[in-house]
């Protein structure tokens, strides 16, 4: 599968062929995990759009204030749960950065 064997101290992306940069930045968004309904909030968060796009599911955790103390630990599939918003919908979106 790789195009011989790595050099000593070689990096991933300079194995490959054509290791430009925008070959490499998309390689590396298909290696970034998908969002699931085990993914916290904090994660989505730091995801470009991803607060935005909470905010417009109505997931109330972003203007809570005690949120900020268990934010690392809210899953969406829980928070989705409690206050029964669209799981399935939240995470195409999320996804599919819309």
């Amino acid at each position: 599968m790789w195009p011989g064997k790595p050099g000593k101290g070689q990096t991933f992306p300079a194995m490959l062929p054509n290791s430009g940069k925008q070959w490499q930045q998309k390689i590396m968004k298909k290696i970034i995990k998908k969002i699931t309904a085990k993914t916290t909030l904090e994660k989505i968060i730091e995801k470009k759009g991803g607060a935005k796009i909470l905010a417009k599911n109505g997931v109330p955790c972003l203007s809570c204030p005690m949120a900020q103390f268990e934010i690392d630990k809210l899953k969406i599939g829980d928070v989705c749960k409690m206050y029964g918003l669209n799981l399935k919908k939240i995470l195409k979106e999320l996804n599919l950065g819309k």
